[in-house]
């Protein structure tokens, strides 16, 4: 099995290598960051979310079980990409914000590659992403009143090419 941090890195630079989405992100590559839980300074994933930066992006890992490929059972990773847009009041939002990140994440093409990134390979021990990856709205209670934020969740997993 593929230590699960490390296919969250190559996740995090692929991401910053697909230009676009750096773009629509400011042009900093760095707002493309990782959650990784460290006790006891980072403890919580809601609070991480929350706490985003606008514009970012924040890819996290969100369990391993098992996937099958033909009669083969193999270790499959589940994983979230929390979108926190730019500023969109006097943009159409159809063409900014997290639809636009959306897209630029599924149809976006990595430097160096000639898929975009839904075909492309992330990490050499897994196989491209498993299927279509989905985008949801989750929503955040923000504080003791009941005060709510939305946050925009893709999520996708990776399927191991073998039990390495």
């Amino acid at each position: 099995m593929t230590n699960p941090g490390t296919l969250v890195a190559a996740i995090v630079a692929k991401l910053r290598l697909i230009s676009d989405l750096v773009a629509e992100l400011g042009g900093d590559a760095t707002v493309i960051d990782s959650y990784d839980y460290r006790y006891p300074t980072q403890t919580s994933i809601v609070d991480a979310i929350y706490q985003q930066d606008q514009p970012s992006v924040l890819v996290a890992w969100r369990g391993t079980d098992q996937g099958n490929v033909g009669p083969s059972q193999l270790w499959r990773h589940q994983f979230s990409i929390y979108l926190r847009p730019g500023v969109v009041i006097d943009a159409d939002p159809v063409t900014a914000g997290a639809y636009k990140l959306f897209d630029l994440i599924v149809n976006g093409t990595a430097t160096g590659d000639s898929v975009k990134l839904l075909n492309a390979e992330i990490h050499a021990s897994c196989f491209p992403m498993d299927a279509v990856p989905r985008l949801e709205i989750s929503t955040l209670i923000v504080d003791a009143t009941g005060k709510t934020v939305d946050t925009f969740e893709v999520q996708f997993s990776l399927t191991e090419i073998r039990d390495s």
